[in-house]
This record gives structure tokens, sequence and C-alpha cells, in this order.
């Protein structure tokens, strides 16, 4: 957040634009402070995945500390931008990106491809009774709510394209679609309640008493109901994702001779050694204490012990064809 001073609100009641030109100098700096410089979009993706690469696997850290690696890998990029081995590390970064999407995962899943029979049996039995718990809790009320949701969505989608066309600054106009759905919603969300209620007591109801009662609990409870069954859906895609992650870590363990789980799970350690290194090789060159910041981060002996494990389990997760060389090699010496 940004700090504005007292002297400020002082100088403004005698000189306006002085202190509102020091303001917006504040802000500038303030947001230029929370941006990732890149080139372009892909530069922008290969700094995050070098911040996700450069900590050890299932490491949490902070969103400040995440925030900083981040900045600290775009000021590498941006000081040494003609370097090979950062045109190399891109390469490599846009190779493995490219399997992650071609597979439909993400880089923080890569783990679930390594993780034992028994335990990716487990995790899948167990992310499937999660996925029929959500479809059970959330299909049933979808026919009720998808109604609402279509519209608004049509309405909002129309009222953006008519603001980006009266506006000469906005870009997407992305901006007026959320505000626009809930004044929708809260029209529509009433009175299709309503609408239910009544078709609800025409079929049910024996009386007035039971019709009115019919029509309050819709417009009361519904809305709540309607939370719940959003929320539910909302978690059947990553549900699906990480069953079909377990799953082919099922296969993994069964074929040894599968190669798509084991070639993403073996280049990522190949990814993770390899952006150390060029840290640790290309770090004086952007500033004095650009190492020390980013070891105050993870300290260098656990990113050196780290390197040694997964340079140690690496034959395990290699393929199978790799494999016959290294023993090809070995049999050779």
């Amino acid at each position: 957040f940004i700090l504005v001073p007292r002297e400020l609100a002082d100088q403004y009641q005698t000189d306006r634009r002085k202190p509102v030109q020091q303001l917006l100098s504040m802000v500038e700096e303030g947001m230029r402070a929370v941006l990732i410089p890149a080139q372009d979009y892909e530069e922008q993706k290969a700094v995050k995945m070098c911040a996700n690469l450069f900590v050890p696997e299932r490491t949490r850290l902070s969103a400040e500390k995440t925030y900083m690696l981040q900045q600290k890998f775009a000021q590498l990029f941006n000081t040494c931008s003609g370097e090979e081995e950062l045109k190399e590390l891109k390469q490599e970064i846009q190779q493995y990106d490219g399997k992650l999407r071609s597979y439909g995962i993400e880089d923080s899943q890569v783990w679930r491809l390594k993780v034992s029979l028994q335990g990716a049996g487990w995790m899948l039995a167990r992310n499937l009774l999660y996925l029929l718990f959500s479809l059970a809790a959330g299909l049933p009320l979808a026919v009720l709510w998808l109604p609402i949701l279509g519209v608004s969505e049509f309405l909002a989608e129309k009222h953006r394209k008519q603001a980006l066309a009266e506006s000469s600054v906005k870009v997407k106009g992305f901006d007026v679609m959320a505000s626009y759905k809930i004044m929708v919603a809260l029209v529509l969300v009433p009175l299709c309640n309503f609408i239910y209620g009544c078709i609800a007591a025409a079929l049910y109801a024996n009386n007035w008493w039971q019709a009115i009662l019919c029509i309050l609990f819709f417009e009361c409870c519904m809305p709540f109901l309607y939370y719940v069954s959003v929320r539910r859906m909302e978690k059947i895609p990553p549900l699906v994702r990480s069953c079909i992650v377990f799953w082919g870590s099922v296969l993994r363990n069964v074929n040894m001779w599968r190669e798509d789980e084991r070639e993403i799970a073996s280049q990522r350690m190949d990814m993770q050694v390899m952006v150390r290194e060029v840290v640790a090789r290309l770090g004086s060159k952007v500033s004095p204490g650009f190492l020390e910041d980013m070891y105050r981060v993870v300290p260098k002996v656990v990113l050196e012990q780290d390197s040694r494990r997964l340079l140690h389990k690496k034959e395990d997760m290699s393929p199978g064809r790799v494999r016959d060389d290294m023993m090809t090699r070995e049999e050779i010496l």
C-alpha cells in the first residue's frame, strides 16, 4: 500500500498542482513496484515458470517471497538477455510448457506423476469419491440456476460490446461485465425463484397456505442452495484434471515403458537443475546482491541438496528408451 504523507494534504490547501503531481508520482512508483516487467507475454510466462522451478518441489512460499522471486528473474532476463545460456533456458521452458499443455496439466501438478502406485491409487480413489459427491450435490440444482447464468452472461456481453463501442480508452471492456452481471442477477434471481415457486405450488400445494409457503421457501432458501451448487460445480474441473493426472501416475507405475508421464517428470527435474545453474552463473552479472537475495528466499544449502536428490532420482523417472541407453553405457564401461 502507499502511505500519503500529511504534508501533501497541507500543501493541497494552498497549491493544488504540485501535491497532485507528487501523489501521482507515488502511485506510479507503487504500481511499478508490483509489476513484473517483461518484453512480451512469452517472457513473462518464462519468468513465472523459472520462479516455480527454482524452489524445491511442493514448497509453499508466501505471496511476498513468490513475487520477489518473479521480480528477480525478470531482472535476470532483462539484464542478461543476450546470454546464450538464458536463450537456451527460454527454449527449454517453451518446450516444457508445450508438453504440459499437450498433456493437460499444470506445472504444480507434475509431482503427482511421481507418486508411488499405492499413493496414486489412494489419491485417485479419493478424488473419484469427491468428484461423485460434487456431481451429486451440484448437478440437481444446476438446471435451475443455469438459465439465470446464461441470461446474465448474454446481457453482460451485450453491455460490454456497447460500452466498448462508446469508449475510446477501453481495450476489452471486461471491467463492466461483473457489475452488470450483479445488476442482472439481482432482478433475475428473485423473479426466477418466484416462477419456480409458483410451478411447485401448482404441482404440489393443496391450499393457499401451502402455496405461499412454497413460494417463500423458493425465495428465501434457493439462493443459498444455488451458492452451494455452484461451489460444488466449480470443484468438478480441477477434480477431473487431478483424476487424469493420478491415473497417469498409476499407468506409469504399472507400465514401465509408458513414456509421456516419465518424460514430463524427468524434464522438470532437468529444468530445476538448469534454472539453478543459470542463476548461480549469471547472478553476479545482474547486481552484487542478486544471489544473496535469491538465497535469502531459499537457502543455498537447501537448493544444492535438492539438486543432488533430483540427479539421484532422475534415473528412476527417465523414459524406458533413455534408461536402456544408460544401462548400455554402464555395460560398455
